[in-house]
């Protein structure tokens, strides 16, 4: 650790700076907030290395139809997606992008994460802390393969003041070394992290690395976008008695103006506020791209009603396969799906997720299992309605498919030799199979309880609801996903499961971010700026969307935010000179 420290040093990235030394020497001790620290040791995410340096230069062309949210080769990106690209990777600028759901976001900022690890040689361990990946929300992240931005910068829950935060982190050599090291950090789904968050942030930044420079030097690319679900403001009383508002005049200005670009952080960092235009998702259907980009931006028009309520329509199920149901708040999804699974009367196969880390039995572990889409525990029956949470499933079908199960495979008895230490057990009480999943290898170790016997979910896919003679069935077999120690290549976080969810519903702020091809939503009690255009956008076309209690009353769009979107530049009218001119940022 010594020497890696050590290399820093030269790098110049201790820069001792006597101002910012007295500001941390005159900051208050902060004693009462101390309880809300998070003391865990540092969190290094190891970055993965699929390609060679060579070929990721290249950026070799890949597949056509490859799945949503997979790395691009630079000549698929759309004319709009390179300027970004350029401005980011080759001009090493601070950039903010957004776009209307479906816009190709995160395929867009995984194709510029390889970018960065490649200009930065962040592909070799010693140096994979120079680009942080992370994210506001962990279901972000852990798409991302990162941590959220709490986890890897190590400010705990950030409701201390910025000198405290910075005191904690200069008092340890690891999180020094996490936050000295940073070239760039990344932060997807920015629109959810509040305006006083961000400019702590940006201070602890200058304090930790005792460097002036905006966010002390790092370069920032921010993602999200400010149109769909805010940032979730706590009472007041809880935010007085930790002394992030100093009164309710100061708590309701805070509330108006929650938004990170509201802080005048954001003003100093960010030099490019970009509007990517192009959507993706729904390609197919152009005028509902149309009519979601003006409920967007809070418009509905007397063709936009009359067209929503057509969709009112009953959606029947195909192939067995019923439309997810998308509900305001996570409460009515969980008890919807539990009613469902209650109605089917067959044996339950209960598959248990085998969670291991050398963070295991901390806070932060607890919140990675939270965060994960997969299920620690995950039952199922024939006729259970499931989605697929992995891309590159080999058989083709991507993550967002949803499906029914039909039947459950045993594991051939050979491969259970090979692979598991089975325990018989016949105990047949609720008439329940439990398999208790251990590792990946090809069927992993499953211990059952009844007989020793091992069992697969069969499930048959509906890729594309339009065309329901399409159907693949397939045995669905557990993945592991995992985050590694970059220096020991030993696992902080892992959690080896079947990769699939209920999806007879999901809530409206789980679905962010996701892709449905067959759903219908209630929207009667939505409560949020922009939760009914997150639900509307969440599906690839009209042909798979049905709506219950629609009124164009229920769309709502946030004022700031309009008048910050008018402010958004086209990256189109970017020119070559802006996008290939170097920062003078220290990395």
């Amino acid at each position: 650790m010594s020497s890696f420290l050590d290399a820093f040093k030269e790098e110049g990235n201790y820069v001792e700076d006597s101002d910012i030394a007295a500001e941390l020497n005159a900051s208050s001790s902060d004693e009462e907030y101390l309880d809300y620290v998070d003391s865990h040791t540092a969190k290094k995410i190891k970055l993965e290395n699929n390609k060679t340096v060579e070929d990721s230069l290249n950026l070799k062309t890949l597949k056509s139809n490859q799945p949503e949210g997979e790395i691009l080769s630079y000549h698929e990106l759309s004319k709009e997606q390179s300027v970004v690209y350029d401005l980011i990777v080759k001009g090493g600028r601070n950039v903010f992008f957004t776009g209307p759901a479906g816009s190709g976001k995160t395929t867009l900022l995984k194709t510029i994460i390889h970018g960065l690890k490649v200009k930065h040689d962040a592909f070799e361990d010693s140096k994979a802390l120079r680009v942080g990946v992370t994210a506001s929300t962990g279901l972000a992240a852990m798409n991302l393969k990162g941590l959220t931005f709490h986890s890897f910068l190590q400010i705990g829950l950030g409701t201390l003041k910025a000198e405290a935060i910075a005191k904690n982190l200069l008092s340890d050599i690891n999180f020094n070394l996490v936050w000295n090291s940073l070239r760039v950090l990344i932060i997807d789904e920015c629109s959810l992290i509040n305006s006083k968050l961000f400019q702590k942030l940006e201070k602890v930044a200058r304090l930790v690395r005792k460097n002036h420079k905006p966010f002390g030097g790092i370069q920032l690319v921010l993602v999200g976008d400010f149109y769909q679900l805010p940032p979730i403001i706590e009472d007041y009383d809880i935010l007085a008695k930790i002394g992030i508002v100093k009164d309710k005049t100061d708590y309701h200005e805070f509330k108006r103006k929650r938004f990170a670009f509201c802080s005048p952080a954001w003003k100093k960092c960010i030099e490019f506020e970009l509007g990517l235009k192009e959507v993706h998702r729904q390609k197919g259907d152009p005028k509902f791209i149309e009519y979601l980009n003006q409920i967007r931006l809070g418009n509905v028009t007397k063709e936009i009603d009359q067209e929503m309520q057509k969709l009112t329509r009953e959606l029947s199920p195909i192939e067995g396969v019923e439309p997810t149901y998308l509900f305001p708040t996570k409460f009515k999804a969980n008890n919807y799906n539990l009613q469902q699974m209650n109605k089917i009367k067959s044996r339950t196969y209960r598959y248990k997720a085998a969670l291991d880390g050398k963070l295991k039995g901390t806070n932060e572990f607890a919140k990675m299992v939270e965060a994960c889409m997969f299920f620690k525990t995950l039952d199922l029956k024939v006729g259970s309605q499931v989605m697929l949470v992995k891309n590159n499933f080999p058989e083709g079908v991507i993550n967002g498919t949803k499906g029914v199960v039909v039947g459950f495979e045993r594991v051939d008895s050979s491969l259970a030799e090979k692979t598991s230490n089975t325990k018989k057990n016949t105990n047949t009480e609720n008439d329940t199979i439990t398999h208790h999943l251990v590792n990946p290898l090809y069927g992993g170790n499953l211990e059952s309880n009844i007989d020793g016997e091992q069992y697969y979910p069969i499930v048959k896919f509906l890729p594309d609801p339009s065309n329901p003679s399409e159907t693949k069935t397939i045995i669905v077999q557990e993945e592991k996903f995992e985050l590694q120690d970059v220096k020991t290549g030993h696992a902080l976080f892992s959690m080896c499961q079947i990769p699939l969810i209920h999806s007879w519903a999901i809530s409206i702020h789980k679905s962010q971010g996701q892709t449905y091809n067959f759903m219908k939503t209630d929207l009667r009690d939505t409560f949020e700026f922009g939760q009914c255009y997150v639900a509307l956008s969440r599906v690839t076309s009209r042909a798979g969307l049905q709506l219950l209690n629609w009124h164009k009353s229920f769309v709502k769009a946030n004022n700031l935010v309009n008048t910050f979107y008018i402010g958004l530049q086209d990256p189109i009218l970017i020119s070559k000179e802006e996008t290939s001119s170097e920062s003078d940022y220290d990395y």
